[in-house]
């Protein structure tokens, strides 16, 4: 990770089934971060209700205070619980460069579109990059769906050539 940047990584997969799959790995990133963060600095970052996120995503169980139990219904459920990320993420963003990367979203399910959409709407967005990959011709709408209201830019990656597979290949092994 580049010096003074939290990049929280994660990736859609084709035939997993759970609710926010484009989020999975990335709350489970926000997670182990949270857990290295002093309990004084997690405590500024961390609203009353953050409980909340816990009932959305069980790897926070034991990292955010928990939430009491209030009996609303789903769906204002998940308008707090995405008020809640989106909040955290803020706070995150105005102390460090905070980088969402989220590969083949080709793969995105209808929630994570829907907590994307919130994470991007004006005003009061949480200050990040989010960096997302997906294959060509599998989303044309992709920008519709997100409702994007910021700089949203395409750049589309030819496929590598044998020679430039095999460096690559041999780079990642030589990190192993």
């Amino acid at each position: 990770e580049p010096e003074g940047a939290l990049v929280l990584a994660g990736r859609c997969y084709e035939r997993e089934a759970v609710p926010y799959k484009a989020f999975d790995g990335v709350v489970d990133r926000l997670g182990q971060h949270l857990e290295k963060l002093p309990s004084t600095e997690r405590a500024t970052l961390l609203s009353p209700s953050a409980g909340l996120l816990a009932q959305v995503f069980p790897v926070l169980q034991g990292i955010v205070p928990l939430a009491a139990e209030v009996r609303v219904d789903p769906q204002e459920l998940r308008r707090r619980v995405f008020d809640e990320l989106r909040e955290l993420l803020a706070r995150l963003g105005a102390r460090c460069r905070l980088v969402l990367a989220i590969d083949d979203l080709q793969w995105v399910d209808r929630d994570s579109l829907a907590l994307l959409q919130a994470l991007f709407a004006q005003p009061g967005a949480p200050r990040l990059l989010v960096v997302a990959t997906l294959r060509s011709g599998e989303h044309p709408t992709l920008e519709q769906d997100l409702g994007v209201h910021c700089c949203l830019r395409r750049l589309e990656l030819p496929p590598l050539l044998p020679p430039e597979a095999r460096a690559l290949a041999a780079w990642f092994l030589r990190g192993t």
